[in-house]
């Protein structure tokens, strides 16, 4: 079970609509509106909420596989530590790592052993996602493509297979980060 999401904060703070009520009660619960409202900088926490809560959609929809459809005011964040968080969809709880920079919040749920690239620039990731994976797996990464199904949610294809493995993608601003679980030999 993966899922991630960046958020670059120099664009999200040009954002004049993140600490609106009408765009709060849309992506947060009373008592996070609360927390933002009692924190000392209101907009990271704004964003980390957003980026936790986009992380554990991703999850959720991979999971169950879902067509897409994210209403983020019926998530529910605990904040458990600085960087550690708890999400909650109905009776499902995701366990999240969340990672802030000057530049980026970066959150993912947790789910054993992983690999993870922050990288900055779209133009260069895909092709820099593809050949990370593809030291990864011992794999020329001329055989290696990113495709997403009906539901939009990516996977590796490994062309010449029929194998396609797990990946979740978060493009913001200036920042792509990828997230693969991997299996432990």
């Amino acid at each position: 079970m993966i899922g991630n999401d960046i958020i670059d904060l120099k664009l999200a703070s040009r954002s004049d609509r993140s600490l609106s009520p009408r765009f709060l009660n849309k992506i947060c619960s009373t008592k996070e509106i609360e927390e933002i409202n009692n924190t000392l900088d209101p907009q990271l926490l704004v964003w980390k909420f957003w980026s936790l809560k986009e992380a554990t959609y991703k999850a959720h929809q991979r999971r169950f596989n879902l067509k897409r459809k994210f209403n983020p005011a019926s998530f529910h964040c605990s904040i458990s530590s600085k960087n550690n968080a708890v999400v909650q969809i109905d009776e499902f709880q995701y366990n999240l790592n969340s990672e802030i920079t000057t530049d980026y919040i970066h959150s993912y749920v947790e789910s054993g052993y992983i690999d993870l690239g922050i990288y900055s620039g779209l133009k260069k990731s895909r092709h820099q996602i593809i050949s990370r994976v593809g030291e990864l797996l011992s794999i020329p990464p001329a055989l290696i493509d990113i495709k997403k199904n009906e539901n939009y949610v990516p996977s590796l294809v490994l062309n010449r297979t029929d194998k396609t493995l797990p990946i979740s993608l978060s493009h913001h601003g200036s920042f792509t980060a990828f997230l693969i679980p991997l299996i432990k030999s």
